[in-house]
């Protein structure tokens, strides 16, 4: 039976869960996370995270380098289980690692190359996305028991609601940076040209809409020129 000692900070699952929110930000939670799971979780020498989006997916946070290279191996050959957990949304297994034939490219390179003798890979979601997937590794074959993959899968909850978590903080202060620049941008025009706030920001929207530019890079020229952009009509 693997369990956690509750006794000792940052080894119950409790704990897994504070020790990685006390870091801010999504890389160093998913960072931060990685490292703990291989000094907690017993017959676990290695772990990595990838992120998927809808639109990739990549490298977010490995333990150590050798880890590194080994998930670098599972985009390069478009084979692994970390790939395949994020595609098909279940847990991966396997215990005799070089002779896997799910992945005939790159078990045997990942097991004769780095050492590696078996993997587990869990998804990491919550109700609101999915991070994508959390992959250990053991040096040794025929490691993983059921217990371990139910603490690998709790453990993993744990870490994808701290990722998420430090997404939307992260997207919130991105917006809120945001509107500020095009606020400022707006107390520029509305000064210099007598406009109220919605012409002003109309003012601004047809001036990135005529020289294909993101309004918030013409905020920025604003703000940081103190210089009126050329009306709209001006430009082709």
């Amino acid at each position: 039976m693997v369990t956690f000692d509750p006794t000792h900070p940052g080894r119950s699952t409790d704990g897994f869960a504070r020790s990685v929110h006390a870091v801010a930000g999504r890389a160093a939670r998913l960072q931060r996370g990685a490292e703990l799971v291989v000094e907690r979780l017993e017959g676990c020498d290695h772990a990595a995270v990838t992120i998927a989006t809808p639109e990739y997916v990549e490298n977010g946070a490995a333990s150590d380098d050798l880890v590194a290279r080994a998930e670098a191996w599972q985009h390069d050959l478009s084979q692994g289980p970390a790939l395949d957990v994020v595609l098909r949304r279940q847990t991966i297994v396997s215990q005799e690692l070089g002779p896997d034939r799910r992945w005939p490219s790159w078990a045997p390179k990942v097991a004769g190359v780095l050492g590696f003798g078996s993997v587990l890979s869990v998804l990491l979601y919550t109700d609101r996305e999915t991070v994508g997937a959390l992959t250990l590794y053991a040096d040794r074959p025929l490691v993983w028991d059921d217990a371990q993959v139910e603490l690998a899968i709790v453990l993993a909850g744990h870490l994808a609601v701290a990722a998420s978590d430090a997404h939307e903080i992260e997207n919130w202060g991105r917006a809120a940076r945001s509107r500020t620049l095009i606020g400022q941008a707006e107390g520029i025009l509305m000064e210099r040209l007598d406009l109220d706030a919605d012409q002003a920001f109309g003012h601004l929207r047809r001036i990135s809409q005529t020289t294909h530019r993101k309004l918030l890079a013409v905020a920025h020229d604003v703000v940081e020129t103190r210089r009126l952009p050329p009306p709209p009509s001006a430009r082709p």
